[in-house]
């Protein structure tokens, strides 16, 4: 069953699902119904008629939960184009990575030290570019650069978890040991039966309790490997408890939780929110990081999420974007108390630069990819 929660209408946010209706307090009418994603319109909808009160909606990482979804169907792997900011060794990197974990989770036997020692080695790579310059690999992860969910999402957590411990202070080779349990931190889905892992619908119940197993999974394969200290364990094996204690597999609460396995949760979480799938589509960053900031009281640690939002170009320099007025443009920079809100140079106009932060009515609908 679906867990629900009941929060003030006030604090909706994009990306979070309605479990039951939401009733205008005065008339009793519908204005917006039981299964609706919520997204800016729906907002400006309750804006205008000053609804007020409660409303009851699913808990936000259930779009995470049910995120496994389609997995082997996603035979090719194409790379999109790329910003001219990234670089063709950055670029390298990450199809490097990218097919290092493919090669992996296709083995049909246990991960071995020889196996860790190649995504040691994309792990260290991953790190060092980071360590040189924070802003360059999470651009290739925000533009989904991979069009394959299963292995591209090890990559990118790796990625996001990498530059969000960067942000936060750590140095070196515990940057580096981040990373490399960023991207093992699924390889227990390798015992989840192909149909869960490759069904293109969302998990049922059962299926879901199947699918939740791929944690202690990814425990049993990596406990004795000599290479995997007990950081690197703890992350991976913990990336799915939540601050609250309701998470799984071993109902760990509050500071209980590995402070590494807490920075994986975020890179997982908002990953799974922005990237699209076969019975939805992705959030946009700025949509995906509202549902972050709407998870940290019972489920995420609210000090590294604050953290991620603040300093992770969630819409990095190059990007981009399609505009609610109809037009298109380029983030050309941003704003440190504005992250979210990113300056634009408008397309065909060059003396034009629209700042979002403050033209409040306009709003970011789309990433250009291509």
């Amino acid at each position: 069953m679906i867990k629900t929660f009941t929060i003030e209408i006030s604090k909706l946010v994009p990306g979070l699902v309605l479990a039951k209706d939401l009733i205008h307090d005065k008339t009793g009418a519908v204005l917006i119904p039981a299964g609706t994603q919520i997204n800016q319109q729906h907002l400006k909808r309750l804006h205008a008629f000053a609804v007020k009160g409660r409303c009851v909606v699913n808990d936000p990482q259930y779009l995470v939960l049910n995120r496994d979804a389609s997995g082997g169907a996603e035979a090719g792997a194409t790379i999109r184009p790329l910003p001219s900011t990234i670089n063709e060794q950055t670029r390298k990197i990450y199809i490097a990575t990218f097919e290092t974990i493919k090669k992996l989770f296709r083995k049909d036997q246990n991960i071995d030290e020889q196996g860790v020692k190649e995504i040691m080695e994309a792990a260290v790579n991953i790190s060092e570019e980071i360590i040189r310059d924070p802003y360059v690999f999470p651009q290739i992860a925000v533009l989904k650069a991979i069009d394959n969910y299963t292995y591209s999402h090890s990559v990118n957590v790796a990625i996001y978890a990498a530059t969000l411990a960067k942000f936060l202070g750590y140095k070196d080779q515990a940057l580096k040991d981040i990373c490399l349990a960023g991207l093992l931190h699924d390889i227990g889905k390798m015992d989840i039966p192909r149909e869960i892992v490759d069904k293109p619908g969302p998990l049922t119940h059962q299926e879901f309790m199947t699918m939740k197993k791929h944690v202690y999974y990814s425990y049993e394969r990596l406990k004795n490997l000599k290479s995997i200290n007990n950081n690197i364990l703890a992350a991976v094996s913990q990336h799915h408890e939540k601050i609250n204690g309701s998470g799984y597999f071993q109902n760990l609460a509050g500071v209980q939780i590995h402070d590494w396995a807490r920075i994986l949760a975020i890179a997982d979480v908002y990953d799974a929110l922005t990237t699209d799938r076969v019975y939805r589509e992705g959030l946009l960053p700025h949509e995906g990081a509202e549902v972050v900031m709407g998870s940290v009281l019972d489920h995420l640690d609210y000090e590294k999420v604050k953290v991620f939002i603040r300093q992770m170009s969630l819409y990095p320099v190059g990007t981009k974007v399609a505009l609610s007025t109809g037009e298109t443009g380029c983030v050309v920079s941003h704003h440190a108390a504005s992250p979210l809100r990113p300056i634009i140079q408008i397309d065909g106009r060059p003396d034009i630069r629209l700042d979002l932060s403050e033209e409040r009515t306009t709003f970011i609908t789309a990433i250009v990819k291509d």
